[in-house]
């Protein structure tokens, strides 16, 4: 099953997020640039903090996340 792709560019306006991190299937995938760099809304990502990804693409720029491993839980659409 295909998830929900949301497009984040590099402005201070995110309008095309949800107001929190969620996912509609049981793996989520980041980009390093929005959850570690510059251009993510700050602290969006933060639940993935403490979570080790269960892969990565071969370029390291995709960090791929189950979402049953988020402490606290993450809310699935």
């Amino acid at each position: 099953m295909a998830g929900t792709c949301h497009v984040v560019d590099a402005s201070d306006s995110h309008p095309g997020l949800p107001p929190a991190l969620s996912a509609t299937t049981a793996y989520l995938a980041v980009s390093a640039s929005l959850q570690w760099g510059p251009w993510g809304p700050e602290g969006y990502f933060r639940l993935l903090d403490r979570v080790r990804p269960v892969g990565m693409t071969d370029d390291g720029t995709i960090a791929i996340y189950r979402v049953a491993d988020v402490p606290g839980g993450m809310a699935l659409d």
